[in-house]
């Protein structure tokens, strides 16, 4: 029964390990992404003519993977904010 305990907490550690490197290399990928979505609306066009940005599916997909990756790269700055007001206040 130990040694299963164990090898189940060893494979938690790398996951943690992969999980942190996920977290830190995310940014970088966001990065990519939203250039990659300026440039294509900029030659493009971005909603009202035919042929534009968002009328592919492939580019709509892309542009949900943006808003959402943004969203949640504001969402932890916020957490971070909140988390050292409250230690400064406390």
């Amino acid at each position: 029964m130990l040694q299963l305990a164990e090898r189940y907490f060893s494979y938690l550690v790398v996951d943690i390990a992969f999980v942190h490197v996920q977290e830190e290399t995310e940014v970088y990928f966001l990065g990519i992404f939203c250039i990659e979505a300026l440039f294509k609306v900029v030659a493009l066009g971005f909603v009202l003519h035919k042929g534009s940005y968002l009328r592919n599916i492939w580019n709509i997909m892309d542009f949900v993977v943006v808003v959402t990756g943004s969203a949640e790269i504001q969402l932890l700055v916020l957490r971070k904010m909140f988390s050292t007001y409250n230690r400064i206040c406390s």
